[in-house]
């Protein structure tokens, strides 16, 4: 487990997620989209299902500048967290410039309209 890893904004990262029915734990794909100081990062979720998000961004593995996941999925900048660096088991791969830049636009979208 890399824990304190110093993370960036367009690393992809993987975290055991926790369902609230019980013991139920998966492991989810997010998209740093902030380091804050101390031991927090921003995420968006990533799912490989397509969802009725008008916010919602198709992520090929093509655009991945390093690493990756094992198929096209989807990030969805409107469902977004804070997770403590701690809870990250490791960094699946980090995006390229353009495609940060396409996500990073419709944060600014989400926010300002």
């Amino acid at each position: 487990m890399e824990g304190f890893m110093n993370y960036e904004k367009g690393d992809v990262v993987i975290f055991k997620f926790s369902f609230s029915e019980g013991e139920k734990v998966k492991k989810r794909p997010s998209l740093v989209v902030a380091k804050l100081k101390g031991d927090s990062v921003i995420l968006c979720q990533i799912t490989g299902q397509p969802r009725p998000d008008p916010n919602i961004l198709e992520l090929k593995r093509k655009e991945f500048q390093s690493g990756g996941i094992s198929r096209d999925s989807f990030i969805r900048p409107s469902v977004l967290f804070t997770l403590n660096k701690s809870k990250i088991e490791y960094k699946a791969g980090k995006l390229k410039p353009e495609k940060i830049k396409q996500v990073e636009k419709e944060l600014i979208r989400i926010f300002t309209e």
